[in-house]
C-alpha cells in the first residue's frame, strides 16, 4: 500500500520508511516498490549491430545470432541488448538465467549498468540464487562508479532497512548524490526527507524547492508532493486551484494516490465546483479493475452516468513521464 503523508499539522500521518511514494513499507520480507526494477534496453531494433561472417550456403543468421556473436566478443551493447531481451521475453523465450549471465558479463567488464542489474537480480532472486549481501556489494560498486540509479536504490534500501542496515544518514547521503546529479526521482525522494526531517533537519522550503525541480523534469511524485504542500500551504502559498492542477499532472501519469486525490477534490468541491462525474471517473482509475465496483464516489450517479464513467475508466491511458537522459549509461547502448 502506498503511504501518503499530508504536510499539514492537523492531518500529518506517520511515514514508513521515508519513501512515501517510491516504496512501500518493507514488511514480511517483501521488497519496497521499485527495488526489483532493472534497466532494460528501450529499443529492440538490431539495425545498429554490424554484420557477422556467414559461411557460403549457410542459413541467414537471426538477430539473436548476430547479437550473440558480438556479445561473445565482449561487445557491451550486444550483451546489454541480449540480457534485456531474455529478461523481457522479446524475440526470444523469457529466460532470467540467461539474462543474468549476459548482465554478469557486462558487469565483469566494469560496466556500472551491469553491476546495477546483477546487483538488483541478486537482491530479488531473478535468474540467480537470492543473495542480498552480494547484491548490495554490486550496487555499491555501481554507485561508487557514479551510477545515479544505483545511488538512489541504495538510499531506498538504507531508508527502509530492506537488504541493508537501516540508516537514515546513509540513505540521505546516497539520495543526495543522485539528486545532485539531476535524477528527478531522487530529487522528489530527497524532498520527502526534508519534508519529514528524516536523516536531516525538517525544512519545508528546501522540500518545496526539490519537488519543483523534480516536477519540472516530469516526475509524477514531484507534482503530487508539490500539490499536497500547495493544498495545505506548507512551505508555499496555499492555492487550491494550483494544487488541483499539480495533482492532475501526477494523476495523468498513472500515479494512483494522485488520482484518488483528484477524485477527492472533485467530490468535495475543493477550490473548484464539485463535479460528481469526474470524482467518480478519477476514483475508478485509481482502483484496480477488480475493485472498481466498490468506488463509493460513483454511488450518487444515475445508472447511465455510472456506465459512462466505467467506460471512460476502462479506456483511460496514462501519459508518459518524461524520460531522464542517462548520460554515459543507457544512451550509449
Amino acid at each position: 500500500m502506498l503511504i501518503l503523508m499530508r504536510p499539514s499539522i492537523a492531518s500529518i500521518v506517520s511515514c514508513l520508511a521515508i519513501a512515501c511514494l517510491f516504496t512501500t513499507a518493507a514488511t514480511a520480507g517483501s521488497p519496497p516498490a521499485g527495488v526489483c526494477d532493472i534497466s532494460l534496453v528501450a529499443n529492440d531494433n538490431l539495425a545498429r549491430f554490424r554484420n557477422i561472417p556467414v559461411r557460403q550456403g549457410a542459413a541467414k543468421p537471426t538477430i539473436i545470432d548476430v547479437a550473440t556473436y558480438w556479445a561473445e566478443r565482449d561487445d557491451a551493447k550486444a550483451q546489454f541488448w541480449l540480457g534485456s531481451l531474455y529478461f523481457k521475453g522479446k524475440s526470444v523465450a523469457k529466460n532470467h538465467r540467461l539474462a543474468f549471465s549476459w548482465f554478469e558479463k557486462l558487469a565483469d567488464n566494469g560496466s556500472s549498468l551491469g553491476l546495477y542489474n546483477t546487483g538488483t537480480m541478486h537482491i530479488c532472486g531473478f535468474g540467480t540464487t537470492k543473495n542480498q549481501t552480494k547484491g548490495l556489494e554490486l550496487l555499491r560498486k555501481a554507485a561508487f562508479k557514479g551510477d545515479i540509479h544505483a545511488q538512489l536504490k541504495l538510499g531506498i534500501l538504507h531508508a527502509t532497512g530492506f537488504a541493508a542496515i537501516k540508516d537514515e544518514a546513509i540513505a540521505l547521503m546516497w539520495i543526495n548524490k543522485a539528486a545532485a546529479a539531476g535524477l528527478p526521482d531522487a530529487q522528489a525522494q530527497l524532498g520527502t526527507m526534508y519534508l519529514y526531517g528524516k536523516g536531516t533537519s525538517q525544512d519545508y522550503a528546501k522540500a518545496a524547492s526539490l519537488f519543483k525541480q523534480a516536477a519540472k523534469a516530469g516526475s509524477a511524485a514531484g507534482y503530487h508532493y508539490l500539490g499536497t504542500m500547495t493544498e495545505h500551504g506548507t512551505g508555499v502559498e496555499k492555492n487550491l486551484a494550483l494544487s488541483l492542477k499539480l495533482h492532475k499532472k501526477a494523476a495523468e501519469t498513472g500515479l494512483r494516490i494522485a488520482q484518488e486525490t483528484v477524485s477527492r477534490f472533485y467530490a468535495s468541491g475543493i477550490g473548484i465546483q464539485a463535479d460528481p462525474m469526474q470524482a467518480c471517473q478519477w476514483q475508478l482509475v485509481s482502483l484496480p479493475p477488480q475493485l472498481r465496483q466498490t468506488a463509493k464516489r460513483c454511488a450518487s450517479l444515475s445508472p447511465d452516468a455510472m456506465s459512462q464513467a466505467h467506460s471512460w475508466a476502462a479506456a483511460w491511458q496514462p501519459t508518459s513521464q518524461k524520460k531522464f537522459a542517462l548520460k554515459n549509461r543507457l544512451n550509449r547502448y
